[in-house]
């Protein structure tokens, strides 16, 4: 049995927080980078597929001598194959909702995902809800209902939640790994959408826009392989409940851009729907800090 040193334990901590801050900030912070490029949301989503599947998978190659040829075998990749649609689905939705300047409704997305999960695992794994749960859960209800009286149901904020919810259920029944999971579904999606790129070339369709935009999209492979690299790191080193807390980074981030610096309008009716549903993610957090400090009385 291997012990790990104090100062080792500390140091592991410290890193996972710097990875975790990372990740969840760039994400946070990502609309900046979407709204430089001035191409149409399919061909941007093509770009993430293509150049995420190269970093991801030349990483894996070099840190664990991981093939695509290895990723694709066995019945487990077919069940990233699902997980990776959705991933896809996900990341469209998100680029469509910065480039119609819908940033704010695409945070609150993320802050009801959280939520949405904990309901999936009721109905799907059989788990029973906690008192502060089943709180969260009916005020992140409410808060949807509030927030469909102005214009109708926040399809863009269900669309997202949704999609990474499922993502999660489908990852948590595979037994690969967050980075080894990553790179299967890219090696199903990321072919498909460099040879999609390459035909869209070749018929004068692929667009670039302006100077900075052509200078952005080399980038966009790094913007979205760079925090899922982080999140890995995080994971392994942090626990989970901190993880989860440190999730809310990202979505806040998001709301902040979309308020104070793309302008965009909250009204009242948008302000008490994400009230309550920031009220529920206070009472989830409750729940997972009473589950945590428990599991570590047992423990002791």
């Amino acid at each position: 049995m291997t012990v790990i040193s104090p100062t080792e334990t500390s140091r592991r901590t410290t890193d996972g927080l710097l990875a975790a801050v990372g990740a969840y900030g760039i994400w946070g912070l990502a609309p900046l980078f979407w709204k430089l490029l001035e191409i149409p949301v399919l061909q941007i989503t093509l770009w993430r597929l293509a150049q995420a599947a190269v970093l991801v998978v030349l990483f894996l190659w070099l840190r664990r001598r991981v093939s695509p040829r290895a990723l694709l075998t066995g019945r487990v990749s077919l069940l990233h194959l699902g997980s990776g649609l959705l991933l896809t689905g996900n990341w469209f939705i998100y680029v469509y909702a910065v480039d119609t300047d819908r940033v704010v409704e695409a945070s609150l997305g993320y802050f009801i995902n959280p939520l949405m999960s904990v309901a999936l695992g009721v109905v799907f794994l059989g788990e029973r809800l906690l008192p502060f749960q089943k709180v969260a859960v009916g005020l992140a209800s409410v808060g949807v209902l509030v927030l469909s009286l102005e214009s109708g149901l926040p399809w863009i904020s269900l669309a997202l939640a949704s999609t990474f919810a499922f993502y999660g259920l489908i990852r948590k029944r595979s037994p690969r790994g967050s980075l080894a999971g990553l790179g299967t579904e890219l090696c199903w999606f990321g072919p498909p959408a460099g040879l999609a790129l390459l035909v869209l070339a070749g018929q004068g369709g692929l667009e670039l826009g302006d100077a900075v935009s052509a200078a952005a999209v080399p980038f966009i492979g790094a913007i979205t392989a760079a925090p899922l690299l982080l999140f890995a790191v995080a994971a392994r080193r942090l626990d989970l409940s901190m993880v989860g807390l440190m999730q809310y980074l990202a979505p806040t981030l998001q709301f902040l851009l979309g308020y104070l610096v793309f302008n965009e309008v909250v009204t009242t009716t948008r302000w008490a729907g994400s009230v309550l549903i920031w009220a529920a993610l206070a009472a989830l957090a409750v729940s997972t800090i009473r589950m945590s400090r428990r599991a570590a009385a047992g423990m002791g």
